[in-house]
């Protein structure tokens, strides 16, 4: 008997035709198939070419409906993303013309914010902070006295020294400025800066008399930038250091007010020079959001 493989159709691919030949050849020779068995062999096989022929064009149509869809989520993501900066932007500059508006009651601590903004931001590159934590840090800097608005102007602006009960007014004004900014969102990792600056490493600072490393790190840090502004700042009753004179009394108090680990970054950036533009006015601090 002679074997019958099925001729090429009319419309039938040049791929299939050549694929009959290579087939046929295997066919014959690894399985042993001839005549009419090879034929319905060869074309089952056609038939299975030509479905996974369908499921190639199925799937790159899906394909295609796949990068467009990546494409409108790119779309959207990028959508969003700006609206939250904005938000964000917008939230800030809220924040600090807030801060600013409060310094302005307080005549003689002008700056005051930016400064140890400033100075914390240094400290906290050197010891490695990430962006995310020091865009925290540089809203914290600016609103770390908010709580000062809870003070009245006659204890703020006292030009001398202030009574016991006039220091206890103004030593509320941590906690005064926790009330303020706890339960809102954007604001509400703040809170430590704003609650734990005045804390001292040896338990004798306010409003908690917490100690040691109980103190959380970013109150911790914020302490020595907003003491040693203060001392190298004018006030009525006193004038201000030498900011040499400043740096040997935050050496002094290292371990006992100051967290020693802080002060030795402190004072890495003091001999680097670092502090040098912030003392002399020409560090470009930000703009104020209100002009």
């Amino acid at each position: 008997m002679m074997d019958f493989i099925p001729s090429q159709r009319p419309g039938e691919s040049r791929e299939l035709s050549s694929v009959d030949r290579d087939l046929e050849r295997y066919l014959r020779e690894e399985f042993g198939y001839s005549g009419t068995q090879l034929a319905y062999v060869l074309r089952d096989l056609k038939i299975l070419l030509k479905r996974e022929k369908l499921k190639t064009r199925e799937l790159e149509t899906a394909y295609q409906q796949m990068l467009r869809y990546a494409e409108d989520l790119r779309k959207s993501y990028l959508h969003e993303r700006r609206q939250r900066e904005q938000l964000i932007q917008s939230q800030r500059a809220t924040a600090i013309t807030l801060a600013k508006a409060i310094e302005k009651r307080d005549r003689y601590t002008g700056g005051h914010t930016d400064r140890v903004t400033e100075y914390a931001k240094l400290t906290a590159k050197l010891l490695d902070w990430p962006e995310e934590r020091l865009a925290v840090l540089e809203l914290a800097g600016h609103l770390h006295d908010v709580g000062k608005i809870g003070v009245p102007d006659a204890v703020l602006n006292k030009p001398g020294k202030l009574t016991v009960e006039e220091f206890e007014m103004m030593k509320a004004h941590p906690e005064i400025g926790e009330q303020i900014i706890r339960g809102i969102d954007f604001l509400e990792a703040l809170v430590p800066y704003v609650l734990y600056h005045h804390e001292r490493y040896d338990g004798k600072g306010y409003p908690k008399g917490l100690s040691g490393e109980a103190i959380p790190i970013e109150g911790r840090l914020l302490a020595v930038s907003d003491t040693f502004d203060a001392m190298t700042s004018s006030r009525p009753y006193r004038k201000q250091l030498d900011p040499e004179r400043a740096i040997e009394e935050i050496k002094r108090c290292s371990g006992t007010q100051f967290d020693p680990n802080i002060v030795v970054v402190f004072l890495e950036i003091w001999r680097a020079g670092l502090l040098d533009p912030i003392l002399l006015g020409t560090s470009p601090l930000p703009p104020d959001p209100a002009s």
